[in-house]
């Protein structure tokens, strides 16, 4: 990149970089923090109900598709921190530097999805048939518990991922527009994720909600919402050239105030996990007869959200602002063509009739 030394454009390519670098390093220590911890459950290959016949019986043995799963699993908490590591050597070559974290996301996000959607029952080695018709409805009972315990299993571990998506992708958005204020891509984007993140996270809050009503989740659920629907509120300045001064500060009050609103959903919610109970019983607590979750368990949640979300942040700025350039240069190549003159036109005549108001005759 040496030829770049001496361009205008060496300044933003180097801000880029350092800035991944930067965050690449919080991945690697989210992510590391995340997979060194016990995830306060049994591994994959374990059902969280475990499959007996009777009381007198012991758990059944995994196959080899459950062993190979089980690993499968367990690796795939390693590569978020592998790859992301690999990606902050690589800083200095964009391309393979973002090559590492793709390959990395599939393994880290996409593996335990796909093993998540084989059937649990694929994973113990086989049993002898029911002898008796008791039998035989002792088993379908006990699939359908399994199967409740594996839907809740997976549906906690694979929610830190889930969640992450949306507003890493945002704060991506957020990277590139800042580091091109004159492109519009990033902004639309911005606009267009915005609400679809509230609603992902509200439906996530539902369940919980229904079980352990609170006003702290309220509020906290509230705030959460507001946080990305506040860059809506500067919809025209993110959806177009920002090239003033003044532009320039309402973006970022704009990014202060969605990030306070943020901070303040966090907080509300870490409190409702600390005091809420069900039933009597604590969310959070040391105790495992009093309490749901461990304080332990909470930590490796929030590192393993905080990981992942960052991970999609280097990965999607990579990603958006190859789409940017695109955008860019296609548009470049576009222009003074003969097609152009026709989509102006075009474009021109759609805008006119659409600010047009209606005449007495509804024409």
């Amino acid at each position: 990149m040496a030829y770049l030394a001496a361009r205008p454009e060496a300044a933003v390519l180097r801000r880029h970089l350092a800035w991944r670098r930067n965050v690449l390093a919080l991945v690697v220590l989210a992510t590391a923090a995340t997979a060194a911890l016990d995830p306060g459950v049994e591994p994959a290959g374990t059902p969280p109900l475990p499959i007996r016949l009777g009381p007198e019986d012991e758990p059944a043995e995994p196959t080899a598709f459950g062993r190979t799963a089980d690993l499968a699993w367990d690796l795939s908490y390693y590569a978020l921190p592998a790859s992301a590591l690999l990606a902050a050597v690589l800083w200095r070559r964009p391309r393979p530097s973002r090559a590492a974290l793709l390959a990395g996301w599939v393994a880290g996000f996409l593996v335990p999805v796909a093993v998540a959607l084989v059937p649990w029952d694929w994973w113990p080695a086989g049993r002898p048939p029911p002898a008796t018709a008791e039998e035989l409805i002792a088993r379908r009972y006990e699939r359908v518990a399994a199967g409740v315990g594996w839907g809740a299993y997976y549906a906690v571990m694979l929610s830190p991922a889930v969640l992450a998506l949306v507003p890493g992708a945002m704060r991506a958005c957020v990277r590139v527009k800042t580091l091109l204020p004159e492109a519009a891509l990033p902004g639309w984007l911005l606009a267009a994720a915005a609400p679809l993140n509230g609603l992902l996270v509200a439906v996530a809050f539902v369940a919980l909600a229904q079980v352990a009503p609170s006003p702290l989740l309220v509020a906290g659920l509230l705030l959460w919402l507001a946080a990305p629907l506040a860059y809506l509120a500067a919809g025209g300045t993110l959806t177009r050239p920002v090239v003033s001064p003044a532009d320039r500060r309402r973006l970022g009050r704009v990014r202060v105030a969605a990030g306070a609103l943020g901070v303040g959903a966090a907080a509300c919610l870490v409190a409702h996990a600390l005091t809420g109970e069900v039933l009597g019983v604590r969310l959070v607590g040391t105790d495992p007869g009093s309490s749901l979750v461990r304080p332990r368990q909470v930590v490796r949640y929030v590192l393993d959200f905080a990981g992942r979300s960052l991970f999609v942040t280097v990965l999607g700025a990579d990603l958006i602002l190859r789409a940017t350039l695109a955008a860019w240069r296609a548009q470049r190549e576009f222009q003074g063509t003969p097609a152009a003159a026709g989509f102006d036109r075009v474009a021109r005549g759609l805008e006119d009739a659409l600010a047009r108001r209606p005449g007495p005759g509804g024409g």
